[in-house]
């Protein structure tokens, strides 16, 4: 039986070109079979939405080495779908990535990205085009052209399950090399290098819910941060070429595992930059919300040389926004190394980290209140950390009723920074 028709004008309308190829419907090969990757993806849609094609089959799309500057974004609908490029990093006896590669995949932006501009882009496009069980490997991404990228982002993942970002090089991205929203995955492996933020990822929902495991990267020499988790996330759509979001959709909650990575060399900014931050409201959070929900364990990571080792902080509450902003922080710290800090191991407020270290910006960002922050350290990896968590607003004289607890223990409201 043959697809229907107008199957194939979606998948066609959403690339140029569809090539016919002889062998297994499940193996597609650029450049051998197919010229670009967009017409590569443009059969694997064809091929997923044939009755006859089997719904759990993976279909890999073999990408030779070689430079590749194609129509961005790459969009990664397809279910089941591998993009595997040809590149080969070489690794520590961790396992880690050391930045030297054998071979290279290299998907490079000229001109380089700007605004919300992606190099791959996952996510539903359809009902049937969710996006879900995408795996990306084996591949340099580039949105700068060798750094020279205003904004953009290597990877946008939204709303999609089983996803897996495996063994590639990330780069060039002043904005964030890897955007997650509401998804659940693997990030392995990567050696990212010079974003703005080296992974950026945030809160889901029931519908949508946000697990992430961020394990054995390499997320060194980025402007913001290696990796931050965030407890609260956009409203509306990430790229308008994937399905919208319901009106009033509200995604206030993730849980991550940070594990086993090196996280260093992140002092782009020596009164900013962090290894590490987990915060609670971002920008633009949909005004139907006020909560927030983390669930983080970061445990054997090796932070070394950042501004900060690890920031934790309520993100942007915003004083001129009328809402009351609540966040429940529950983590998990073991194993970790972190030293040569420019400024503190570890920094914990209840405001705005910037707000906490400038007070002054305090007319700018208020503190959230009525929060619980619950940290498991047994081994002391936060030690000297510095805390911001007053009894009340000094702007406003909110009382906050706000509680750290520390192996549980509950820390008294006050202020150490040293």
């Amino acid at each position: 039986m043959r697809p229907a028709m107008s199957s194939i004008l979606f998948a066609c309308s959403l690339c140029l070109c569809t090539i016919a190829v002889n062998g297994s419907a499940a193996d597609l090969y650029v450049p051998s079979q197919f010229p670009t990757i967009q017409a590569a993806i443009a059969q694997a849609r064809i091929d997923r939405l044939s009755p006859n094609f089997p719904p759990d089959e993976i279909i890999v799309i073999h990408v030779g080495v070689g430079q590749y500057v194609e129509a961005f974004p790459l969009i990664l609908d397809v279910p089941n779908l591998r993009l595997d490029g040809a590149t080969i990093l070489l690794t520590d006896e961790h396992g880690l990535p050391t930045g030297l590669i054998a071979s290279e995949t290299r998907l490079v932006a000229k001109p380089p990205l700007t605004g919300l501009q992606t190099i791959l882009l996952i996510g539903p496009t359809s009902s049937e085009l969710t996006g879900i069980g995408v795996t990306v490997q084996g591949l340099v991404l580039d949105a700068g052209n060798n750094g020279s990228a205003s904004d953009g982002r290597d990877i946008v993942i939204d709303r999609v399950s089983d996803f897996s970002i495996r063994r590639n090089v990330l780069t060039g991205s002043a904005a964030l090399a890897i955007d997650g929203r509401a998804s659940s995955g693997v990030i392995e492996q990567n050696f990212i290098i010079g974003a703005g933020c080296g992974t950026c990822i945030s809160a889901g929902n029931n519908e949508a819910p946000a697990h992430y495991s961020f394990l054995r990267n390499r997320s060194v020499e980025n402007v913001f941060a290696g990796v931050l988790v965030a407890g609260s996330s956009y409203g509306g759509v990430l790229h308008p070429a994937l399905l919208p979001v319901a009106a009033g959709t509200t995604f206030d909650s993730v849980t991550a595992v940070i594990s086993d990575n090196n996280l260093s060399d992140n002092n782009h900014d020596p009164h900013f930059t962090s290894a590490i931050r987990l915060f609670a409201f971002i920008p633009g959070v949909p005004t139907a919300q006020t909560g927030a929900d983390l669930d983080v364990s970061v445990t054997n990571n090796t932070l070394m040389n950042n501004s900060f080792g690890v920031k934790i902080d309520a993100g942007f509450a915003f004083r001129a926004d009328q809402r009351t902003w609540t966040a429940g922080f529950r983590t998990i710290f073991s194993g970790n190394s972190i030293s040569g800090s420019k400024r503190t191991p570890a920094l914990i407020s209840f405001t705005h980290s910037t707000a906490a270290i400038y007070p002054a910006a305090l007319k700018d960002f208020k503190y959230i209140q009525d929060s619980t922050l619950t940290i498991r350290d047994s081994g002391g990896d936060l030690e000297g950390y510095w805390l911001d968590r007053p009894m009340t607003d000094p702007i406003d004289g909110r009382t906050l009723n706000n509680v750290l607890e520390v192996n549980g223990v509950t820390i008294a409201n006050g202020r150490n920074f040293r």
